[in-house]
């Protein structure tokens, strides 16, 4: 299903089916914005909800616990995502 996920929040995910996040709108006057999230490893598949990421040569096995952090540029008005394990 659709996970939403709010804007300066710390989440955690266990999926228990493939997912799909939405990441919020965020409203042109506001400065900075992130979101923490980690997902439990397991067999299902996490769409991330953007495709735009930072520079990260991490290879993560999502069968095992992993990281996403998202950050919004507001020079292009989208979310990025970084992945750590």
């Amino acid at each position: 299903g659709t996970i939403a996920l709010a804007d300066g929040t710390m989440n955690f995910l266990t999926l228990t089916g493939n997912g799909t996040i939405s990441l919020p709108t965020i409203t042109p006057d506001q400065y900075a914005h992130n979101i923490m999230l980690v997902v439990e490893g397991g067999a299902y598949l996490l769409d991330l909800g953007t495709v735009k990421h930072l520079y990260n040569p991490l290879a993560v096995d999502t069968t095992q616990t992993y990281n996403v952090m998202y950050l919004y540029n507001k020079i292009d008005g989208d979310w990025y995502y970084s992945l750590t394990q």
